[in-house]
């Protein structure tokens, strides 16, 4: 926003209350102490010209898919009809990305519509096995690469296929992601600096373009923005759109389903607008496919339901320490069944924690709780869903030193996982130090739910809400993920009168680790 600009009182409110993480976290103040140290008492909050959070944000996040575009690179080596993968080329480099095997085994190559197109795979014949949005995201990326590499092939200039496909995908995947960054930041108020643990996260650097979960986690995201402001609707729509692309988007119906019954029902119709209008478009998204090829749209759920309980999850681990084959041993349908038992156990807990607390949880709270409880409890946890957690902790539990610890460790966990698929003959990495990086990122992720139940509960303080309650004694945040926020901030809250200084002057109150609750 340019000098000058007049802002209305609520956002002068947010900028003014803004968390400095010069101030308040520990990982911050070493970062900016070559450059001056943290941000001094007649420092102006909110009136930068061209360099503003959001911007430095992106900037940092384009920058950071560039790492990941560039770890991807040398998989898309090789001529003009395919890339070279020889000597496990896809490991050792830990490039390897769906997309590009992908491209020519489910016929994107040849312009084959998907779900009508299958082939001879394992198991019998094979169709798209991805939910429907996610399939066709991949059919149009296809048709706008084909006149790029058509044009690549007039001009003489020898790239394979599939790298103007990967490129493709890519910009749209970049694009959804920087949309996951601006929800979050549209939703962190005045923590918008801990959206750098959506913007530089070693996780998108590693995982933005592997899969196709940035489609998803835009929506999701989306989704609970529009709920806090109470376009319901609209919320039903993108959770509609994102359960097309991954069903994990419609968990976050779990959470908005706490706040209702929470407030005893008061927005039980609004709730059920957006049960609808997620349902609805859903089924619009669906219904044609489902008509013009019911297998090929059932193979998504079919093939879910075939798989074996992999390497990744709790089972594996499990298994590998007890010595007994839980993947071969136990049917695959009762697989399944205990999964999504342990996983409704996980939902009836969240739900009871959170009617039970006294402090109003915020929707973003409550959809980490339940999305992470299903890739726990889930017999499949590829290394890209991590991503869906992303944005939910850094608005949740915005500690970066335990988050970007839990973020390194998912990325390590990739090259090792990689080196690990080579195999003992190729000497790949040993089970105890591929299983022990699962057991760490397991960890990891418990240890951020367990500060966030406490966060909920009292228990442990809860960083901006106690800066806030420090410097004006009871005053109320206006926390945009509560349904009480949604009625409109307090008469109080909005008449006060507040001076910059007010966050960046006082040390001996925002300053202090002990003061705002940051002991992790």
């Amino acid at each position: 926003m340019a000098l000058g600009a007049v802002k209305g009182k609520e956002q002068q409110d947010t900028d003014v209350l803004r968390v400095q993480p010069s101030l308040t976290e520990p990982a911050a103040q070493r970062w900016t102490h070559f450059l001056g140290g943290p941000i001094a008492s007649h420092g102006l909050v909110g009136r930068a010209v061209w360099a503003t959070p959001l911007r430095v944000l992106m900037g940092l996040a384009l920058g950071m898919m560039s790492l990941g575009w560039l770890s991807k690179a040398n998989c898309l080596r090789g001529d003009g009809d395919g890339v070279n993968w020889t000597a496990n080329r896809q490991y050792i480099s830990g490039c390897y990305a769906d997309s590009i095997p992908l491209y020519s085994i489910e016929g994107l190559k040849d312009g084959h519509f998907p779900y009508v197109y299958s082939w001879a795979g394992d198991g019998g014949i094979r169709h798209m096995e991805y939910p429907v949005l996610t399939g066709l995201y991949q059919w149009l990326c296809a048709q706008l690469a084909a006149p790029l590499h058509w044009f690549a092939d007039l001009i003489g200039w020898a790239v394979p296929r599939v790298g103007f496909y990967f490129g493709v995908n890519a910009v749209f995947l970049a694009i959804a992601w920087i949309g996951t960054l601006w929800f979050t930041y549209q939703l962190a108020g005045h923590r918008v600096w801990d959206v750098i643990l959506v913007a530089a996260s070693p996780i998108v650097g590693v995982h933005i373009f592997t899969n196709f979960d940035s489609l998803a986690t835009v929506c999701a995201m989306g989704a609970i923005l529009l709920w806090t402001r109470k376009r319901y609707a609209g919320a039903g729509v993108l959770i509609g759109l994102g359960a097309a692309a991954k069903l994990w988007p419609a968990y976050i119906l779990g959470a908005f389903l706490v706040l209702v019954i929470r407030h005893r029902c008061r927005e039980r119709t609004e709730f059920i607008n957006t049960v609808v209008s997620a349902v609805v478009t859903w089924l619009v998204v669906n219904i044609p496919i489902m008509i013009a090829s019911p297998a090929g749209w059932a193979e998504f759920f079919t093939r879910n339901g075939k798989r074996a309980a992999e390497d990744s999850t709790i089972y594996s681990v499990l298994s590998w320490l007890t010595g007994f084959s839980y993947s071969t041993t136990v049917p695959v349908k009762a697989q399944s069944i205990i999964s999504f038992v342990l996983f409704g156990l996980c939902c009836v807990g969240i739900l009871i924690l959170g009617l039970k607390v006294k402090r109003e949880p915020a929707v973003w709270e409550l959809s980490l709780l339940i999305v992470a409880a299903f890739v726990l409890t889930s017999k499949v946890w590829s290394p890209q869903y991590s991503l869906w957690l992303v944005p939910l902790v850094a608005l949740s539990l915005p500690r970066w030193r335990l988050v970007f610890a839990w973020m390194w460790v998912e990325a390590i966990y990739w090259f090792v996982r990689m080196w690990w698929f080579t195999g003992a003959d190729n000497k790949g990495a040993p089970d105890w130090l591929f299983n022990s990086f699962v057991i760490a990122r397991d960890a990891l992720v418990v240890a951020i739910l367990v500060l966030v139940i406490q966060q909920m509960r009292g228990t442990r303080p809860d960083a901006p809400r106690t800066m806030l309650q420090a410097e004006a004694p009871g005053q109320q945040e206006k926390d945009p993920g509560t349904v009480a926020s949604r009625r409109g901030p307090s008469s109080e809250m909005s008449s006060r009168a507040v001076t910059s200084d007010v966050v960046t002057s006082r040390a001996g109150v925002v300053g202090t680790r002990s003061n705002v609750g940051i002991t992790a």
